[in-house]
């Protein structure tokens, strides 16, 4: 009888140990997982912040670039064409400058978030 009452108490006891991240319990090694886990997030976080930053920035250029190129077009209209293409030109790969920042950018942020 007394051996049952001991096995009783010592299943009763691992069982409540085992249990005890069910009810809130926490071992110092599970907490510094945690905020380990949560520092690595908060750095994501911030590269994600700074890319966010970054890609804004380059839309913005491109942005710039495609209304410098619509205006040196407009020109034609007014202008001799032998004077304006070469701005035309520029202008364009600009654009496609801005647009491969951009794409870069956007593929960072991209990285980031995965």
């Amino acid at each position: 009888m007394r051996k049952g009452i001991i096995y009783t108490l010592v299943f009763a006891t691992i069982f409540c140990l085992s249990g005890c991240q069910k009810f809130g319990i926490y071992t110092q090694t599970d907490i510094d997982e945690k905020n380990d886990q949560i520092a690595a997030l908060e750095q994501q976080l911030q590269s994600a912040k700074e890319n966010t930053d970054e890609l804004e920035s380059r839309l913005s250029d491109l942005q710039s670039a495609s209304e410098d190129l619509q205006t040196n077009v407009d020109r034609l209209q007014y202008e001799n064409w032998r004077d304006v293409v070469p701005d035309i030109e520029s202008s364009s790969q600009e654009v496609e400058l801005a647009q491969e920042e951009a794409s870069s950018a956007t593929d960072e942020l991209s990285s980031t978030l995965n």
